[in-house]
C-alpha cells in the first residue's frame, strides 16, 4: 500500500519527540493526529542527542581530571548529568538546579546536564564510567546490577513508583481483584507492558482479563469509544490523556504505589569516580544537597517551573497545553516525591525499605539476579548531606499547589477512585 508522503514525514519528525515511555517499535501503528501532536510537543530538547555520545564521553573522562577548588571553598569539576530523556517538564528539576543557582549555592560548579535518550541507555553510560551521574527509572537499573555495572544509587528523583490504572467507573467497580475480571486493559508504553504484571500480582487481579498495548496517541479514543476498559501508564502522562477524553465520563485513578511502595526515578553515579577522592564524594554530597533544593522550589512554584522550561529550557514546549503540562508536572514530581520518608528525612532521601522492596520485586519481574540495599546505594550522601524539607506551613502549601494529585497518591484506601481535574 502506498503511504501518504505527509504521513511518512510527521512519523520521521515526531521519532526525536518520542516520550521515555513509548515503545518505538509499536507506536507508528497507531495513526499520528491531533492528540500526538498535543502530547508529544516540545518532548524533545535541541539538536544535542545526535552528537552525545562523543561529547558526553570526552566530558566524562574530564571529569575526574579537570577539579580544582576555588578560594570561596567551591568545588570546580567538569562531569555531566544525563537525564532519561529530552526537556520536557518531567525533567525540569535539573534544569531548575543548574540556571537557578541551586548547584551553585551548594558549592560546586554544576554539572553539564544533558538530554537522555532512555533509562536503559542513561544508566549504562553511568554503569560503564562514560557519564558521572543520572536519573532514570530504577527498573532498567535492577539489570545493570545483575550485570554488575559499576554504579551506585545516591537518592531519589521520584520516590514512589508514578505508574497507575486509569478506568472508567462506569464499566469497572474495583480497579483491583475481580473488579477487573474480563476487563479489557490497555497497556500504554513497552514500560507498562513491563510492569503490568507486576500490578497484576500484586492487586490479585484474575487471569481473565485482556491487556494490550495501545499507542498512547490512540489509546484515548479507543478508551472513550468503549472500546477498553482502562488504560496502564505512567500517571504523568494521565492529565494528557483525560484532556483528549470527552466530557461526561467519571474516571478513577489507582496508583500502583497503594500496593506496595516502589521507587519510580532515582540519582545515582558512577561508582569509580566516587570513590576515586575525598572530593569527588564532597562533590557528590553537595549535588544531591542543590538537587533535593531545586526539587523544593518546583514542587513550591509548578506554574512558574512550566513557563521557565516553556521559555527558557524547551521553546517547543510551548505548542503544548500549558495548563495540561502543569498537571503533568504536579503528578509527575511532586505527587511522586512528597512521602512521609522524604518528609522525614528530606527530599531525595532513600528509604531502605522501600529500596529493599524495588529491588526485589523488580529483580523477580525481570527474571534477574537481586541486588542488595548495600550493593546497590551508597547513603554516605545523604547521610551528610543538608536535604531541603518542608516547614508545616510550606507543606501544607505544597500539597494544596498539587491537587488533587497529591490526594491520589497519598490516599491509601484500596477503592480510592475520586479524580476531580
Amino acid at each position: 500500500m502506498t503511504r501518504d508522503p505527509a504521513e511518512e514525514d510527521a512519523e520521521e519528525k515526531l521519532d526525536p519527540f518520542l516520550p521515555d515511555n513509548i515503545d518505538r517499535r509499536k507506536f507508528f501503528q497507531g495513526a499520528v493526529g491531533v492528540f500526538a501532536g498535543g502530547l508529544l510537543a516540545g518532548c524533545s530538547g535541541t539538536n544535542e542527542g545526535q552528537e552525545e555520545t562523543q561529547t558526553s564521553t570526552e566530558t566524562s573522562q574530564e571529569g575526574g581530571e579537570q577539579t580544582q577548588s576555588s578560594s570561596d571553598d567551591r568545588i570546580v569539576k567538569n562531569v555531566t548529568f544525563r537525564t532519561a530523556w529530552k526537556a520536557n517538564v518531567n525533567y525540569s528539576i535539573c534544569r531548575i538546579a543548574e540556571g537557578d543557582g541551586h548547584w551553585i549555592e551548594s558549592g560546586i560548579t554544576p554539572p553539564t546536564v544533558r538530554d537522555g535518550n532512555g533509562s536503559g541507555d542513561t544508566m549504562r553510560r553511568v554503569g560503564t564510567g562514560q557519564e558521572v551521574f543520572g536519573m532514570a527509572s530504577i527498573t532498567p537499573q535492577i539489570t545493570g546490577f545483575s550485570e554488575d555495572l559499576d554504579f551506585k544509587i545516591v537518592g531519589t528523583a521520584k520516590a514512589r513508583t508514578q505508574f497507575g490504572l486509569l478506568y472508567r467507573k462506569d464499566r469497572i467497580d474495583s480497579p483491583t481483584g475481580d473488579g477487573l475480571q474480563g476487563k479489557r486493559i490497555i497497556l500504554g508504553s513497552a514500560l507498562a507492558e513491563q510492569q503490568w504484571p507486576l500490578y497484576t500480582t500484586l492487586a490479585d487481579v484474575p487471569d481473565d482479563h485482556e491487556a494490550t498495548f495501545v499507542s498512547i496517541e490512540t489509546a484515548p479514543s479507543n478508551l472513550a469509544k468503549g472500546d477498553s476498559d482502562a488504560i496502564f501508564t505512567s500517571l504523568n502522562i494521565h492529565p494528557t490523556i483525560i484532556e483528549s477524553l470527552p466530557d461526561g465520563i467519571e474516571f478513577g485513578i489507582k496508583p500502583m504505589y497503594h500496593l506496595l511502595p516502589l521507587y519510580g526515578y532515582t540519582l545515582f553515579v558512577n561508582e569509580p569516580w566516587l570513590n576515586e577522592s575525598d572530593e569527588n564524594l564532597e562533590y557528590a554530597t553537595r549535588l544531591l544537597e542543590g538537587y533535593s533544593s531545586a526539587m523544593k522550589w518546583v514542587m513550591l512554584h509548578p506554574e512558574e517551573t512550566v513557563e521557565v522550561m516553556r521559555q527558557d529550557v524547551n521553546p517547543a514546549l510551548q505548542t503544548g497545553n500549558k495548563a495540561t503540562q502543569v498537571e503533568a508536572l504536579k503528578a509527575g514530581i511532586a505527587g511522586t516525591n512528597l512521602t512521609e520518608q522524604t518528609r522525614e528525612n528530606g527530599l531525595c532521601s532513600l528509604d531502605r525499605d522501600v529500596l529493599a522492596n524495588s529491588l526485589e520485586k523488580q529483580a523477580n519481574l525481570l527474571g534477574v539476579d537481586q541486588a542488595s540495599v548495600e550493593t546497590a546505594a551508597d547513603f554516605r550522601l545523604q547521610e551528610n548531606a543538608e536535604l531541603a524539607t518542608f516547614t508545616d506551613e510550606e507543606f501544607n502549601e505544597v500539597t494544596e499547589k498539587t491537587q488533587p494529585w497529591y490526594d491520589v497518591f497519598e490516599n491509601n484506601n484500596p477503592d480510592f477512585d475520586q479524580l476531580n481535574l
